[in-house]
């Protein structure tokens, strides 16, 4: 048995003032959910490239470090970070470091974070360079021979 309005005695989903306001109720639930999920993603982006960014191989080095070591005369700020999202269910994160040198050319270095291990893999085979580079002991320290992205590279990397 279906719910009627008293005035009409017609079913309440043919009333148009109940329609319109479902109606509005999804949309504004929608909106809401697309939101909150955006704002997550966000973050999720954010964290991804600080981790890239204070990224300490066991060797002491920071990536930052490594790549102003790379192109002689760049600034440490003259790094472009730029992240995107490769999944939301697992919270992998693409963060690009772009570096433009003199004369207006531009070097990508890619890296692949695993937010919920926080752990960074090789985006690209700039990225896997200045990981294996890292991976060398500067300091002599033990155990400083393989970097974080080397002993724990995903099966699908190159």
């Amino acid at each position: 048995m279906s719910a009627q309005t008293p005035e009409e005695g017609t079913p309440a989903w043919k009333n148009p003032i109940v329609v319109i306001g479902t109606i509005i109720f999804l949309v504004a639930a929608t909106m809401t959910v697309r939101y909150v999920e955006q704002r997550f993603n966000g973050a999720d982006v954010r964290n991804g490239v600080e981790i890239v960014q204070g990224y300490r191989a066991p060797s002491g080095r920071l990536l930052q470090d490594a790549l102003v070591a790379r192109h002689p005369g760049l600034p440490r700020n003259g790094i472009r970070w730029e992240g995107e999202l490769l999944s939301s269910c697992y919270q992998y994160v693409r963060v690009r470091a772009i570096v433009t040198e003199p004369g207006g050319r531009s070097r990508e270095y890619a890296f692949d974070v695993d937010i919920n291990t926080v752990s960074i893999h090789p985006g690209n085979p700039n990225g896997l360079s200045v990981l294996r580079e890292l991976g060398r002991s500067t300091t002599g320290a033990p155990g400083a021979k393989r970097s974080q992205a080397e002993g724990n590279q995903r099966a699908t990397d190159p």
